[in-house]
């Protein structure tokens, strides 16, 4: 991509000179009155032309680029041929989805684990409470925010590790 940059940029520099061009008789006051004399006029049309000629040289470089851009680019995986029979089958996942959906999807899991991580120290905390005094407001606690978590899990689909729920 570096041997676009001296090329595009240098045909920049030289479309804005030749506006300097064109636009020189004016700032320099060459044009006496309300008539162009023959050196506005020359420097007017030879600015004319250098922005002329500079703006196709941009362009070609221009599509030139992205061309090299679209060849470079990875190639979107629309279909997936099965190269046995040659047909074409739809893609197990898609690749377009949006960021809004990774993120409901990644923070699920997070819940979920979350979730089974809560449950398995309340089954041993219980297990060995059994042989100590157990702090019934901790116990009370844990088992709310248990049931809470275990209900926001369901509301949003998420079934804790069960079959059936939208994100297993």
């Amino acid at each position: 991509m570096k041997k676009y940059l001296w090329p595009i940029g240098g045909v920049v520099v030289t479309v804005l000179a030749g506006v300097v061009v064109m636009v020189a008789p004016f700032a320099l006051h060459l044009n006496h009155g309300s008539h162009w004399t023959l050196a506005t006029k020359a420097l007017f049309w030879q600015g004319l032309g250098v922005i002329v000629v500079g703006m196709l040289a941009l362009i070609a470089w221009q599509r030139d680029l992205g061309a090299q851009l679209r060849r470079l680019a990875p190639t979107p995986a629309d279909a997936v041929v099965d190269r046995t029979e040659g047909k074409e089958s739809a893609p197990s996942q898609t690749i377009n989805e949006s960021s809004a959906d990774a993120w409901e999807r990644e923070l699920a899991k997070l819940a979920e684990a979350v979730l089974q991580d809560l449950k398995s120290q309340t089954d041993t905390s219980l297990m060995e409470s059994k042989s100590s005094v157990p702090d019934d407001d901790l116990k009370e606690a844990a088992s709310a925010l248990l049931h809470d978590l275990s209900h926001r899990m369901e509301h949003v689909g998420v079934d804790g590790g069960r079959q059936g729920g939208r994100y297993s």
